[in-house]
């Protein structure tokens, strides 16, 4: 496979260790796009946070399906 790809479309992929939320396990985290990450381990989609120390949260998108009561289901 040739990184031709990657080149063509100015994609590069950042890794970075971390510790993943949902599995609790330190693992290295790919990036997804510029502030989302994916968990190598359990595969997760994570979200990157910058308030005075990095963090890392599970992304939950905003098209969720929801119940009667307005709750995510």
């Amino acid at each position: 496979m040739s990184n031709s790809f990657f080149k063509e479309n100015k994609i590069t992929p950042d890794v970075t260790h971390g510790v993943c939320p949902t599995c609790k396990m330190a693992t290295m985290l790919i990036s997804i796009t510029k502030d989302s990450y994916r968990c190598i381990t359990c595969g997760s989609e994570l979200e990157q946070k910058i308030n005075g120390k990095i963090t890392y949260m599970p992304f939950i998108p905003n098209n969720s399906p929801e119940d009667k009561s307005g709750q995510k289901i």
